[in-house]
């Protein structure tokens, strides 16, 4: 059972409409957070200043603060099974992040929109389930890794025309491992890319209604590669079924997985007024890539077709 408390305070002040002032304070107390750690607590703030030019309103916008994510239930216990040994860890934090954005958001009025948003944030605490030994049995601990630095971009854009409808956005992310927690005995290492971190994702859907009655839909989703455990090849070390990684620990087993990009289509007719039918086709050319590590599960081709009735 987990029990979470919090306390919050927010303060708003608006001037003529136009300049828009917040800031908050959060304190937090959580049963999964480790027994020697206190209270944490969290502030925030933030500035908006909007201008209207004709049928264009533009958004000029910056914040700053700090906040926190629990660790999940159970990752502080110690936890054994056949099979495994989790560690406890009385001192494992929650993941903490801090730091600053700043953007712009224009609405261009019917036909679109645009937003542009950088930040500089830091990310400190992160948890990783940190493999210690391999005999007699595997043993895991929650460890909080250090200090991560998060750069990055992200862009949004829509735009409408008659039965056109396109959306776009791309993201940049540069997350550097900075700094090693004192009692981190993992793999990574400072300078290191974070896991199952992509520098680059981007996607774009267009949706066309052709007829009152029919909507023709198309996404293509793109993430760029990313490091993470090669499982296959570790477990191929642990079954003496494939020569294992030099080294200590297991960084040697740390390898790129490359970017994939996926498209999506659909189609939706009205029959009638109560009924109309639809198909889908998710991932349509089959695209077998690995979405996170090679031991999960790849979806190919999914395709779909149904009825939905309203009354």
């Amino acid at each position: 059972m987990t029990n979470n408390t919090g306390y919050f305070a927010q303060a708003q002040f608006g001037f003529r409409d136009a300049l828009f002032l917040t800031g908050g304070l959060r304190a937090e107390q959580n049963t999964n957070f480790g027994e020697d750690l206190g209270t944490p607590v969290s502030p925030q703030a933030g500035v908006s200043y909007v201008r209207q030019f004709g049928p264009t309103s533009v958004k000029v916008r910056g914040s700053w603060g700090r906040a926190i994510r629990a660790p999940a239930p159970g990752l502080k216990s110690a936890v054994a099974s056949a099979i495994s040994v989790q560690l406890a860890n009385s001192q494992l934090g929650p993941e903490r992040q801090k730091g600053w954005d700043a953007g712009i958001d224009m609405v261009i009025g019917a036909r679109g929109s645009l937003s542009l948003t950088y930040y500089d944030q830091s990310a400190e605490d992160l948890i990783q389930s940190v493999l210690l030994q391999t005999n007699p049995v595997q043993t895991f601990q929650s460890q909080n890794v250090g200090r991560v630095k998060n750069t990055g971009v992200e862009v949004e854009g829509t735009f409408f025309s008659g039965p056109l409808q396109l959306k776009a956005q791309y993201g940049y992310s540069r997350a550097r491992i900075e700094q090693l927690a004192p009692n981190y005995t993992g793999d990574l290492q400072v300078g290191d890319q974070a896991l199952i971190t992509p520098k680059h994702t981007a996607g774009v859907s267009l949706t066309v209604t052709p007829l009152a009655t029919t909507t023709l839909s198309a996404g293509l989703t793109y993430v760029g590669g990313w490091n993470y455990y090669d499982f296959l090849a570790l477990y191929g070390c642990f079954g003496g079924t494939s020569p294992c990684a030099s080294g200590p620990g297991f960084r040697g087993y740390i390898a790129p997985y490359p970017g994939f990009a996926k498209l999506n289509a659909s189609v939706s007719q009205q029959i009638t007024r109560f009924a109309s039918g639809f198909v889908s086709v998710d991932n349509v050319a089959n695209n077998q890539a690995f979405e996170a590590a090679n031991t999960s599960p790849v979806l190919g081709r999914i395709m779909t077709a149904g009825f939905q009735l309203r009354y």
